[in-house]
């Protein structure tokens, strides 16, 4: 319907304007506020685990596949990225909260090697 069309009642003639409803914006922060601090979501299965945040009003999703030793952000391989000073920050974040999580500890060695590796490869193509 066209905000200014008008509906007719079923009880008689009477021309009624339909008003638009302005509903507020989602706010990501109340989703995911714990304890005063933006927190994430961390699920993993045997060989993979994903991080998923909010940074700078974006959902952001960091996956790490232990098996192929792999760390993708937002769906993009890292490798073929070209990182910005925030996405290496929020791949430390995830190294951190593996290192703090006692179900992810056994993620959280491979994953940093592959951050290095992947940092350094990085590095050297500049």
């Amino acid at each position: 319907m066209r905000d200014k069309e008008v509906q007719e009642l079923d009880r008689g003639n009477e021309p009624m304007e339909v008003q638009p409803i302005a509903l507020p914006r989602p706010g990501f922060g109340q989703l995911f506020k714990k304890h005063g601090s933006l927190d994430g979501k961390m699920f993993h299965a045997q060989n993979k685990v994903t991080y998923t945040f909010v940074a700078n009003e974006e959902v952001i999703s960091l996956h790490f596949d232990k098996t192929r030793k792999t760390i993708f952000y937002k769906g993009h391989n890292i490798a073929n990225l070209e990182l910005t000073e925030s996405q290496v920050a929020h791949l430390e974040q995830f190294k951190s909260e593996l290192a703090k999580n006692d179900d992810m500890t056994h993620f959280a060695r491979p994953y940093a090697d592959a951050l290095k590796n992947s940092l350094a490869g990085l590095k050297k193509a500049d």
